[in-house]
């Protein structure tokens, strides 16, 4: 809570700059890789050129912050996450080139804005359990944490669609949205419906049936899936 804290009365005075000068072109990111300091090859995003959408998770950069494998941890960040290549990308001021960690970060996070204005703090965090054919590299946007944690992974690719009749060929991105509960570090994949999250908690299926039904809530809305293991975690 601190560091998020720290964010949002250090880097407020940031948003308007990025909202005004840092608005993406995606088929011209230059990446460079940056290992103890020192910048090493990088590689230009432009497989990402006459797609229709966008491969990153909001389409502005926001100030954030990283934690690396080496323990080092770097406040004062511009990142960007690339849903394509399930990366975050970062600068260190909005004229730098962009960058990716290595060592590799195991968490990170940013204050996004939301389309009305108001900010809110995203974070991932790689390091648990296979699960679902995913790894300890996958990074997992983490919606809620405790004794169950919520986890999101939303993952782009690129598909091409011929139209019929034609031999015109259309490239866009597909995104796919996943969730997992965690405990004890160990992902297992959920559906976002209500009867699905009652199987997960039947430790405690009565307690979370009366909270849900009391507030009328639906967890396929993120906020009203938050509100419930943030709940159970109470229990």
């Amino acid at each position: 809570m601190k560091k998020i804290a720290a964010l949002f009365l250090v880097l407020i005075p940031v948003f308007a700059f990025l909202k005004a000068h840092a608005q993406l072109s995606y088929s011209n990111i230059d990446v460079t890789y940056m290992s103890n300091g020192e910048f090493k090859a990088g590689h230009n995003n432009n497989h990402y050129m006459g797609i229709d959408g966008h491969p990153y998770m909001y389409d502005y950069w926001f100030p954030g912050w990283a934690k690396l494998s080496d323990g080092k941890q770097y406040n004062n960040l511009i990142m960007l996450y690339d849903e394509v290549t399930g990366l975050p990308n970062f600068k260190n001021s909005p004229k730098d080139s962009v960058m990716t960690f290595s060592p590799r970060a195991t968490e990170f996070g940013f204050v996004a804005l939301s389309a009305d204005g108001t900010q809110h703090a995203v974070s991932f965090k790689s390091g648990f359990a296979k699960a679902d054919g995913l790894n300890e590299n996958t990074y997992y946007q983490v919606l809620a944490a405790g004794k169950m944690t919520l986890l999101k992974r939303t993952a782009k690719t690129i598909a091409k669609h011929t139209t019929y009749g034609t031999n015109q060929v259309t490239t866009s991105l597909e995104t796919n949205e996943v969730y997992y509960l965690a405990t004890d570090n160990k992902p297992a994949k959920i559906k976002n419906n209500n009867k699905s999250v009652l199987t997960a908690m039947s430790d405690k299926e009565t307690q979370i049936k009366t909270f849900i039904e009391s507030k009328s809530l639906n967890v396929k809305n993120d906020s009203d899936f938050i509100e419930v293991v943030k709940y159970y975690n109470t229990l």
